[in-house]
């Protein structure tokens, strides 16, 4: 609505390439969802996930990707949801609870902005990006 699941995906891909790691920041609206799994299966570990709250759910075309996702069972992938919300923001719980349907390692609880995210925001946003970032090299060493 505001583009704020944009903005917050921005800034963590920001603190991602921060750490020298590569990282394709796939927006729904412009991927085919065929396109998006293949990065997904493809990527050495990591499986990040942004939604806005709709409907006290995920965005259908989100949900459409994760179940998609979990058929096909990927394995040894890091995990983080971040949304924004507008009243009850249930999008990044619904998310981890995927991951761990999913048996994906959940390196966050997530982040959920309300409404346009402030400056605090993208900085918690950047923050996140480093993290994962730092988690996917140990993981891989």
């Amino acid at each position: 609505m505001w583009d704020s699941t944009t903005k917050m995906a921005k800034l963590i891909t920001n603190g991602i390439e921060s750490k020298d790691v590569n990282v394709r920041l796939m927006n729904t609206r412009k991927c085919h969802r065929s396109d998006i799994i293949t990065q997904v299966m493809e990527a050495g570990a990591i499986v990040v996930v942004g939604s806005p709250t709709l409907n006290n759910n995920i965005f259908p075309v989100i949900y459409d990707i994760m179940t998609y996702i979990k058929g096909l069972r990927p394995k040894n992938k890091i995990a983080a949801a971040f949304g924004s919300y507008g009243w009850s923001g249930e999008a990044v719980k619904i998310l981890n609870k995927k991951f761990l349907e999913m048996k994906l390692d959940v390196i966050d609880d997530g982040l959920r902005v309300q409404y346009v995210p402030n400056e605090n925001d993208l900085n918690k946003c950047f923050d996140l990006g480093v993290k994962i970032a730092e988690t996917l090299k140990e993981k891989l060493l």
